[in-house]
């Protein structure tokens, strides 16, 4: 088994560090198979001459759907940035977050314009990430998302009402392809983080005082 071999390696003197990479590759490879064959490979099985071209079209549908997923996470992030209105952009994307997920959202917005040199769609996409991995880890309850400014700096909380951010994640959270869930890759937090940095903002992890994970994005204020 891969965590035999793992033991084998580090019994015959292996550098540790090279066997966890070595164990990571496993699991990220074996993660990205695992999509592939439910989201893309799933819907495409089992047609015979009774599939009505409606049910067809629907797998089809869900099929594109995925690969389109996949092209979105390997596509590097826009960096060309101008000022933004956050606080037009925050209810965007709560109202397409909730639209598409069915999920409550809270939004709490700071006093006054608060603008930052953002790439909107950029900034957008990254938020969505961080909504989605909210509502799933806290049990699909209403998220809490608070634009405020802190000194110079512009900041975006997204908190959520689940059991909060365990050592582990704290740890790596950002790794790419690392998730306590089955379901996804294991990229969201990965490509919301990248899409984050290359704007010149920070993303932050923290639990809350009350419980749930916070997750914070934050640039320099316009």
């Amino acid at each position: 088994s891969p965590e035999e071999e793992l033991q084998r390696a580090l019994e015959s003197g292996w550098a540790p560090r090279e066997a966890e990479r070595e164990k990571a590759l496993r699991d990220a490879i074996g993660r990205v198979s695992s999509v592939l064959n439910k989201k893309i490979r799933g819907p495409l099985e089992g047609f015979d001459n009774r599939t009505g071209a409606d049910e067809l079209r629907e797998r089809i549908g869900r099929a594109l759907g995925a690969i389109e997923d996949m092209d979105f996470f390997i596509t590097e992030p826009s960096d060309i940035c101008e000022t933004t209105d956050l606080g037009q952009l925050v209810q965007s994307v709560s109202r397409e977050f909730v639209s598409d997920q069915n999920v409550g959202i809270r939004v709490a917005l700071g006093d006054g314009g608060i603008r930052a040199l953002v790439n909107a769609q950029t900034l957008l996409d990254a938020l969505y990430l961080v909504l989605h991995n909210a509502a799933r880890f806290g049990g699909g309850e209403t998220v809490d998302l608070v634009l405020e400014k802190d000194g110079d700096r512009a900041k975006i909380t997204v908190r959520d009402h689940g059991e909060g951010f365990s050592e582990e994640a704290f740890q790596k959270a950002f790794d790419p392809f690392y998730s306590t869930s089955d379901e996804g890759l294991g990229l969201g937090l990965y490509h919301a983080r990248k899409a984050v940095e290359v704007m010149g903002g920070k993303i932050e992890l923290r639990n809350g005082l009350d419980g749930g994970g916070e997750v914070e994005v934050s640039f320099l204020a316009s």
